[in-house]
């Protein structure tokens, strides 16, 4: 009961006089069969990583939400995760299409400036009788500086989009790792892992163990494969060989979160699902030209007018062609 009716600070002050380790996986206040000590049963870098700067903070954050609230576990996880996805990688995610935008509204001037690069080269090629090899050299290195000086102006360098997406990967590892850590009696002791025990949702009441009925991977497989699916349902253009195989991996990647999800606890697995179905929704809406506009995402030459039709249409289609 000492646990539950004093601050997390004052347990742990209290637990040296105490006689109790601070580390909780060596803990003398539960069961023997609850008992787990990392430095034996995990290897040095799983302990590294749940000591790192990024899987700490996310425990702390977690154990503070869940602390102020006065929510059960499995809402917590819930909110915590929508909270990141809507006050966090959302704003990412509308500054990277802003940033695809003005790189497509860039296309018409960047084809003209091509084409002007290339009749300059033709005229250099005969004017000072270059070989084929030179003229081509001057020719990339011309266009290279002149893309480079339209982005420039333009401020909408590619790398942008692409790192601002990459953002997600360390948020998301982050946050798996804190609640597993959590989950098998992590640095924050005796109140969280029984808390955690006992605060779940409907058929997984203990967020500590797998799910026993493998409903929230499979759940999660389903959301993630949405996810890939609706990025080759919005578009009508051809894919290109590397975005085939992309696809392919993505559809393998989605589905092995199943397997996964059997030795890994229901409070990461819960996170898993919150996490792809909160980015489907905010895919879905990033579609919308009305929204679009209201974020002040500048109108694109690739940008769909219906979008939620296509998607439709899409996938009918795709449906009428498997059927025959």
């Amino acid at each position: 009961m000492l646990a539950r009716t004093v601050s997390a600070s004052a347990r742990r002050a209290l637990r040296p006089q105490l006689g109790f380790r601070t580390d909780f996986r060596s803990s003398v206040v539960l069961p023997m069969a609850q008992k787990r000590n990392a430095s034996q049963s995990a290897p040095s870098w799983l302990i590294d990583v749940f000591e790192s700067p990024p899987v700490v903070f996310a425990e702390q954050t977690l154990t503070k939400i869940h602390e102020l609230s006065g929510l059960p576990w499995w809402a917590s996880i819930v909110i915590s995760t929508i909270g990141i996805r809507v006050f966090v990688t959302f704003p990412l995610a509308i500054y990277s299409e802003a940033n695809l935008a003005k790189l497509a509204s860039l296309e018409p001037e960047a084809r003209e400036i091509n084409q002007i690069l290339k009749e300059d080269t033709v005229l250099a090629k005969h004017k000072f009788n270059l070989t084929e090899q030179q003229a081509t050299k001057l020719y990339r290195i011309n266009l290279k500086k002149q893309m480079g000086l339209l982005i420039e102006r333009n401020n909408c360098h590619p790398a942008k989009s692409f790192f601002l997406s990459l953002f997600q990967i360390p948020v998301w590892v982050s946050l798996s790792f804190a609640l597993r850590d959590m989950a098998f009696a992590g640095k924050y002791g005796v109140y969280e892992y029984m808390s955690m025990s006992t605060e779940g949702i409907f058929w997984a009441k203990n967020l500590i163990h797998p799910d026993p009925f493998l409903i929230l991977p499979v759940m999660t497989a389903v959301m993630n494969l949405t996810n890939t699916e609706l990025y080759q349902l919005k578009s009508n253009l051809p894919r290109s060989k590397f975005l085939k195989i992309f696809h392919n991996f993505s559809r393998v990647a989605s589905v092995i979160v199943i397997p996964v999800g059997l030795v890994m606890p229901s409070a990461a697995c819960l996170y898993w699902f919150c996490s792809a179905s909160t980015a489907t929704g905010q895919q879905l809406i990033l579609l919308s030209p009305r929204f679009r506009r209201l974020v002040r995402i500048p109108p694109s030459p690739k940008e769909d007018p219906t979008p939620y039709s296509t998607i439709w249409s899409n996938f009918q289609s795709r449906i009428l062609r498997r059927g025959k």
